[in-house]
This record gives structure tokens, sequence and C-alpha cells, in this order.
């Protein structure tokens, strides 16, 4: 087995914006990663969540 690394998000419907905001954490290497979105559609909030995640633990930079 790999290692664990939990990807931890909080979504809120904001009227202002007409759309999700989503804010996902993910540790790595000892550091939180925070990724943040406005105005999208709840589908791409996690697209979002996904890519940057997979973006992070590849060594592929920052999202």
């Amino acid at each position: 087995m790999g290692d664990d690394r939990p990807l931890v998000g909080m979504l809120d419907w904001s009227d202002a914006d007409r759309g999700w905001v989503a804010t996902w954490r993910l540790s790595e290497l000892g550091q939180e990663r925070v990724l943040t979105i406005r105005d999208v559609n709840f589908d791409e909030a996690f697209r979002v969540a996904l890519r940057g995640a997979a973006q992070i633990l590849s060594g592929n930079g920052s999202p």
C-alpha cells in the first residue's frame, strides 16, 4: 500500500458569485497546499480538486 493523504474540501454556495466557492486542502511533504476556486458549477469544483491533487502528488508543481 502507498502513503495515504486525505484531500479535504469545503463547498459553499455564493449568491454573489452565482456559483460554488470551493476550498480544497492537501498535505504534501509536511506542507498544507490549498486550492481555491470561485464561481464554478458543482462538477467543476470536484474536477479542480482532482486535477490539483494529481499535479501536486506527481511533483509537477502547484496547480
